[in-house]
């Protein structure tokens, strides 16, 4: 599923960004992160 997908891909960036002392861009992904799941059934998150 798509919206799987970018949710992933939103964690994936959001640790990424943490990582790299990048903290102003992981909490806009994690922002992102929370739109999608929340699109996501309960379970798929």
């Amino acid at each position: 599923m798509v919206l799987r997908r970018e949710a992933k891909k939103r964690r994936e960036a959001a640790t990424a960004f943490a990582d790299g002392n990048r903290p102003e861009r992981a909490e806009r992904e994690r922002a992102e992160l929370a739109v999608v799941e929340g699109y996501l059934p309960s379970q798929a998150r």
